[in-house]
């Protein structure tokens, strides 16, 4: 099929016309785009900024990654004063969280193996229940590691004393814990 010379002076305009259109709506979806992948963008940067700002290690902050590592054994001279050291932390992690220890009694297991040189704790402790969970958590969570073996718990009960309404219940808590420790300073 030929066209005549009229028909093709009208026609070449129109396919022009049509191109044009074309190549116009193309650039603005392609805009339309870029401006939705910049708001993203934006937004990312936003977020990422606020979760610096309230919580490092979970925005991946250079502060958090590069925090020294924490020893977890209890480094001592010797194995008594290793077992303070443990007593110690132990009563500092209990009265932090308001509770109170009412005893204690260390135990040490002596070897030339890192893995034979074990403190073992048995703490008697008493407070809200809030604090006996604050408690094992700080001491399983934190450096030198302890490990909780065994706990029992029970209603603190006290000759002659009334529960007030306004407070929590007490409750009292007998636990095992265990510890390594290793010689130096």
């Amino acid at each position: 099929m030929k066209l005549s010379l009229r028909d093709r002076r009208v026609a070449a305009p129109a396919i022009f016309g049509c191109l044009l259109a074309a190549a116009i709506l193309v650039a603005g979806l392609q805009q339309a785009a870029l401006d939705a992948a910049v708001l993203e963008r934006d937004a990312k940067t936003e977020l990422i900024e606020r979760l610096r700002r309230t919580d490092p290690a979970r925005a991946g902050g250079g502060a958090a990654r590069q925090a020294p590592r924490q020893d977890p054994y209890v480094a001592s001279e010797t194995a008594t004063l290793a077992a303070a050291e443990i007593d110690r932390l132990v009563r500092t992690v209990v009265t932090k969280v308001n509770g109170a220890v009412l005893s204690t009694q260390v135990t040490v297991e002596r070897g030339d193996d890192a893995a034979m040189r074990r403190i073992e704790v048995h703490a008697v402790i008493e407070g809200p229940i809030e604090a006996i969970q604050h408690t094992l958590f700080d001491l399983e969570t934190g450096a030198p590691l302890m490990f909780v073996s065994d706990l029992e718990l029970q209603p603190a009960e006290r000759a002659g004393a009334k529960q007030d309404a306004n407070q929590p219940p007490r409750l009292q808590g007998t636990m095992a814990l265990n510890a390594y420790w290793r010689s130096g300073p």
